[in-house]
């Protein structure tokens, strides 16, 4: 766990201000983590992927749309329908 920490922090500061040494220390610990610290490095990214990678403090959630249609019609073509 503290390897894959260890490769958050790096890369945090790697993509602030890339640098040929920071990129080659992401590659050593990359070599270092095993499979239990790959789970929790892979977790981690997801998570700032998904949250659209903001600094903010509170994580944005992403808008959502409710649509009600027939499930035995067409979907497409009733998401595609005009409103009315």
């Amino acid at each position: 766990q503290d390897v894959a920490q260890a490769w958050s922090l790096v890369e945090t500061v790697f993509r602030a201000a890339p640098s040929a040494e920071l990129e080659a220390s992401l590659d050593a610990l990359a070599q270092r983590m095993g499979l239990p610290e790959k789970r929790i490095w892979l977790t981690r990214r997801l998570q700032r992927y998904h949250r659209g990678d903001t600094d903010a403090d509170e994580p944005v959630d992403p808008q959502l749309a409710f649509v009600e249609c027939d499930r035995d019609a067409d979907q497409l073509r009733q998401l595609r329908r005009p409103a009315g």
